[in-house]
């Protein structure tokens, strides 16, 4: 894939994500969906420790060390819960 375009993908999912997160606030991304699926939250945290691990794909260091992230990285050893969830903001950020 052409690197123009995938910056052009990343630049436009990352628009509609804030347009869609504007005004949640920390607890309301906690709210799991009935009657199944993963919380707010969940959904930006995974969002931002994969684009994390794809810097390196194009020559660039990772932002944050995936510790920080293990409970948004999909397995169950390390579920999220409302004492190690990273707040909203930073999440956003």
């Amino acid at each position: 894939m052409h690197a123009k375009t995938i910056a052009y993908q990343l630049g436009l999912t990352s628009y509609v994500l804030e347009k869609n997160v504007a005004g949640v606030s920390h607890e309301e991304s906690l709210i799991n969906p009935k009657p199944g699926g993963s919380c707010l939250n969940w959904v930006v945290g995974h969002l931002t420790l994969s684009r994390n691990r794809s810097l390196g794909l194009f020559g660039r260091k990772p932002m944050y060390d995936d510790g920080e992230f293990a409970a948004y990285a999909g397995v169950d050893d390390v579920p999220l819960t409302r004492d190690n969830a990273l707040t909203f903001e930073e999440l956003k950020r």
